[in-house]
């Protein structure tokens, strides 16, 4: 989806890359970049936050973001790990509680339980590969029987 239309979707790392450039700028997050990728859509998809571990200023430029769009656009962001974790992702980041605060004031938190579908994925293909090989090797191993019985009949 292109920006500025009414979603745009990002991993926190492309999030935190882009971030980095616009604040580099002369105007910062006052920038033209910042209102096409960040303010303006009506929905923000911020994906994958909690994956990697960010400093304090990367802490600080995601809460501005959120703190902008606060009770003004739709914010969406995935995690896997548990607010009481968010501390590990952002360490020493004082905004923390705040950015936590703007993301669940008025929202649906969802938190989906169960395995991950892709290591349900991963076990099932190494689970079909195990039998793959001891079929193979049953059946090599008939071949050379049959072959030894010939061979003596």
């Amino acid at each position: 989806m292109t920006p500025g239309a009414g979603l745009w979707f990002m991993t926190t790392s492309q999030t935190v890359i882009l971030l980095r450039i616009i604040n580099k700028r002369p105007r910062g997050l006052d920038s033209e970049v910042y209102e096409v990728y960040y303010a303006k859509p009506r929905l923000l998809l911020i994906d994958e936050v909690g994956y990697l571990c960010y400093s304090n200023r990367h802490a600080d430029l995601l809460f501005e973001i959120i703190n902008r769009r606060y009770e003004k656009n739709a914010t969406i962001v995935t995690t896997n790990r548990p607010f009481s974790e968010w501390n590990e992702v952002f360490p020493n980041a004082a905004c923390v509680v705040s950015l936590i605060d703007r993301l669940v004031h008025h929202s649906e938190v969802l938190a989906i339980e169960g395995e991950s579908y892709r290591m349900k994925e991963a076990q099932e293909q190494a689970s079909n590969r195990r039998k793959a090989k001891i079929e193979n090797r049953k059946g090599k191993n008939t071949k050379n029987h049959h072959t030894l019985n010939n061979g003596t009949s």
